[in-house]
């Protein structure tokens, strides 16, 4: 029995115990205040974590319990090994154990077994052990053991040293005269190809992956089925390989009622992403069938695409169940809810429709991929942070999200009631206990495909802000997460795939995520309306390492946010152009379209000339659009958030002189490609 003499007050045990969880606290608000979370809110988000606690007067016992059995692990779960640091790795033991060998058994990703003694207390691992993902086993004298998951880790993302710029576009807004009412995979390798006709180097899109398009509905980008699998909408039925062997889908192709509904989604100003699915999925459907019908899924790359991803069998048959069922899983029978599926809980043909659909995906990024490293053009992709609670990722690895929380971002000059973004957080210690096989799939999903990888809300690798379910959005409370372990997947994924990482630290960030970002070699953003201070308008320096613009897909256009910018802002910015060397003054007549012009251009040049490795350049900007493509705060219903298709197509604006006038304008200040 545990001595409670000298136990902490009930009050220094639930702090003690918020710590050993990572529940912090309080924070620093965006206006400089401290806001401390009650003690009630800790002690939801403890339970929540699985701290073995109900009430307040249970802190201590739960203290003692959670310090009693941690101290008892031998290993963690997870353990990261810096490739330029100290390769040992140190195991727990307790004082009966002083003196008793270690008995070591390292199985490296290549499969291969290593087996020795050590003598002291710490396990020296080889030098020769490559970057990667090893299983170290410790035992104790044969009395007890563990085993944790090494990330090997180089310090550093892969960061090619060159000044470069590039264009930015949602896909789903990118209008041609191939495309059925949204962009396809086709349409991002056309701009692409005009992209790098002009002298530019990266094409910026939204998260391409998948999304809810029947029932249930949510096309929203940041919230998809899952951040493993890609989303069909974008496929390019002409160019799949099953088209000249399937008569059906050549026959859909041809089809009057068909092409009419096509020209329809043409015409519309908002994506209609329901109709649209709707029509491109008859065609893929056929296709579908003629690629079960014929010898192709037997080959070597199909069977070769399933070792590769070995859940897309499992996604297509949550996905077939979906569509059987018509509601969230949330609402299945209650075997079904259990995160796998048998033969008979879902159509085949649907799942099989699924499967087709992600084996095309695949095959048409890959050769993306391959036409972007041919034309020296890198695919700057984004990766969520969270996937939709209804999705594949929430039921097929349900222990390691917390559904009774949603994530967010806290109270702050532009949204005083804080935000709720609407998925589950991922729980900090079962994603070690998981090896983080799930971020590492997630990161190398992107990264596959990627030259640049922006990790949204990048300081989630440190921190989320927790929301209890049914609590408003300013009770929330941050929660700490292994840093250094996301870090090392970063850094391992990054240098395998030769992938740039951007993290996105935009608004109120603590210190310590822009130095990680710097620490390993990573880029941040840096975005002019948030840079500039009207007390020093300057918008130098710019760091070397990152990615410059005039906004995000969450930020006001350029031209809206000229039109509606106080005049001390305007002034600001004028007096900080003039600075850089890049005056924007126009005749004070002109009309405000043309003042608005010589700003934009004026700042984009600034950028251009800067040491920043990327200027990424929102073509919308370079029309004077001023409708946003997303309003944060806003849902669907209220706003075209996602929907709003751009003004001009590929054929329009590649033709427009203000347009190309701009880009080799950039070009020329960014001077030649350098390795």
């Amino acid at each position: 029995m545990r001595d409670t003499r000298t136990a902490p007050s009930e009050v220094n045990a639930l702090a003690e115990l918020a710590a050993i969880y990572g529940v912090v606290p309080a924070y620093q608000a965006v206006d400089g205040a401290t806001r401390a979370a009650s003690p009630e809110a800790i002690l939801t988000l403890l339970r929540a974590l699985g701290a073995p606690i109900e009430h307040h007067d249970d802190a201590e016992d739960a203290l003692w319990d959670t310090q009693q059995g941690r101290a008892l692990a031998i290993l963690d779960p997870t353990t990261v090994v810096w490739m330029d640091g100290d390769r040992t790795v140190r195991p727990r033991r307790l004082r009966s154990e002083s003196g008793i060998p270690l008995e070591c058994s390292l199985e490296t990703e290549t499969g291969e077994t290593l087996e020795w003694i050590e003598a002291g207390d710490a396990v020296v691992l080889p030098r020769e052990l490559e970057t990667g993902y090893h299983a170290l086993t410790v035992g104790i004298g044969g009395r007890r053991s563990a085993t944790t998951r090494l990330l090997v880790a180089p310090r550093e993302t892969h960061d090619p040293d060159r000044r470069a710029w590039g264009v930015f576009l949602p896909l789903y807004a990118l209008r041609t005269r191939h495309g059925w009412g949204t962009g396809d995979l086709g349409d991002l390798e056309r701009l692409m190809e005009w992209t790098a006709s002009l002298g530019g180097r990266a094409v910026g899109t939204l998260p391409l992956l998948a999304s809810f398009l029947s029932k249930p509905f949510d096309p929203s980008p940041y919230s998809p089925v899952s951040r493993l699998f890609w989303n069909e909408l974008y496929l390019d039925v002409e160019r799949a390989p099953q088209l000249a062997a399937s008569p059906e889908a050549r026959a859909l192709l041809d089809d009057a009622e068909l092409l009419t509904e096509i020209r329809a989604l043409h015409r519309e100003p908002l994506v209609d992403y329901a109709r649209a699915y709707r029509a491109k999925r008859r065609v893929l459907e056929a296709l579908a069938r003629a690629f079960f019908a014929g010898p192709e899924w037997r080959s070597d790359d199909f069977w070769r695409f399933l070792q590769e991803h070995p859940e897309a069998q499992g996604y297509a048959s949550f996905r077939a169940a979906g569509e059987l069922w018509g509601r969230p899983w949330h609402g299945w029978p209650q075997r079904l809810r259990q995160g796998s599926l048998q033969e008979g809980d879902y159509p085949e043909e649907s799942a099989r429709f699924h499967l087709y659909c992600q084996w095309l995906a695949r095959r048409q990024l890959g050769a993306l991929a391959l036409a972007a490293k041919a034309r020296d053009v890198e695919l700057y992709l984004d990766l969520p942070v969270g996937a939709h609670p209804d999705g594949f990722d929430a039921w097929r690895y349900q222990e390691l999200f917390v559904p009774a929380m949603t994530v967010g971002a806290p109270p702050d000059a532009f949204f005083a009631g804080g935000q709720n973004w609407g998925f589950p957080p991922l729980h900090p210690e079962k994603i070690r206990e998981d090896g983080h096989r799930y971020v590492v799939a997630s990161v190398r999903n992107v990264c596959r495909y990627a030259g640049i990888l922006r990790v949204d809300h990048v300081m989630s690798l440190h921190r989320l802000y927790w929301i209890p379910s049914g609590a408003p959005a300013t009770e929330g409370v941050y929660v700490r997460y292994p840093a250094e372990e996301l870090w090392a997947i970063l850094c391992i994924e990054s240098r395998r795939w030769g992938t740039a990482v951007v993290g996105e630290d935009l608004g109120t960030v603590p210190p310590v995520v822009r130095e990680a970002i710097d620490r390993h070699a990573a880029r941040r953003m840096y975005v002019v309306p948030l840079e500039l201070r009207e007390a020093e308008p300057r918008l130098e320096p710019i760091p070397r390492r990152s990615v410059a613009s005039l906004n995000t897909q969450d930020m006001p256009l350029f031209a809206a946010w000229w039109r509606d910018a106080d005049p001390s802002i305007r002034a600001a910015i004028l007096e900080a152009l003039d600075r850089a060397g890049h005056p924007a003054a126009a005749p004070y007549d002109a009309p405000p379209t043309e003042r608005a012009r010589r700003v934009m251009r004026a700042a984009l040049e600034a950028l251009a000339a800067s040491d920043a490795r990327l200027v990424l350049v929102n073509l919308e900007d370079l029309w004077l659009e001023e409708l946003p493509q997303n309003e944060p705060g806003t849902t669907m219903d209220e706003r075209p958030n996602w929907r709003r298709k751009a003004r001009f197509s590929l054929e329009t604006f590649s033709q427009l002189p203000d347009v190309v006038g701009a880009l080799l304008d950039i070009d020329r200040l960014r001077g030649p490609v350098r390795e």
